[in-house]
Formats: structure tokens, C-alpha cells, sequence
């Protein structure tokens, strides 16, 4: 939960930079390091692709859904976050952030 909200305040950050002061990310190349980082590591180290769903942190057990917090309620978080199609800042192909 913590990596998706992260990503997502960067990308705000990044939207509200370009929209008040005209700073777009060409301007702030490490923006999109960072978020390409933290893409990453949330589908390369936290996603089961057997199950589907995302451990709730490193070294964490495999996610019991029955337990609402913070097993299910990080699937609702990563879930509404990636999906499987294209990202708009790195063209990865296995994931797409959800606005």
C-alpha cells in the first residue's frame, strides 16, 4: 500500500509541478527514474503471480483475505493502482497505473 501511494503522490507531485510552474518531467528527469523504481519493485518483489495479489510488504506471508487489514485492504490498493497493459511513463507492457 505504502509503494502504491507513493508512486501515486510522485505522479501528483509531478502533475502539480508541471500545471503551477510549467516544470515538466523533460525538466526533471529524475521524476521518472523514481517512479519506474518504484514500479518495479511493487511487481517484481511484491506481486505473487501465482495468486495474483501483491505481499503487503517485503518478506511479509503470502496475503490471507480474510484478514481485512492490511492483507485485503492492500490488494484493494494495488489492484485499483496497476493493471496489465502499458504504463504512460515507462512503456512497460506488464503494467498500467491507474489514475
Amino acid at each position: 500500500m505504502d509503494n502504491t501511494e507513493d508512486y501515486r503522490g510522485l505522479t501528483d507531485f509531478a502533475n502539480l509541478a508541471t500545471q503551477a510552474w510549467n516544470r515538466t518531467t523533460a525538466r526533471r528527469p529524475h521524476i521518472p527514474r523514481a517512479l519506474a523504481k518504484i514500479q518495479s519493485g511493487i511487481q517484481n518483489v511484491l506481486f505473487i503471480p501465482s495468486s495474483g495479489l501483491y505481499y503487503t510488504s517485503f518478506g511479509a506471508p503470502a496475503p490471507n483475505l480474510s484478514t481485512w487489514y492490511p492483507d485485503a485492504v492492500a490488494q484493494i490498493f494495488s489492484h485499483r493502482q496497476w493493471r496489465n497493459c502499458a504504463d504512460k511513463h515507462t512503456g512497460n507492457r506488464r503494467i498500467y497505473r491507474i489514475q
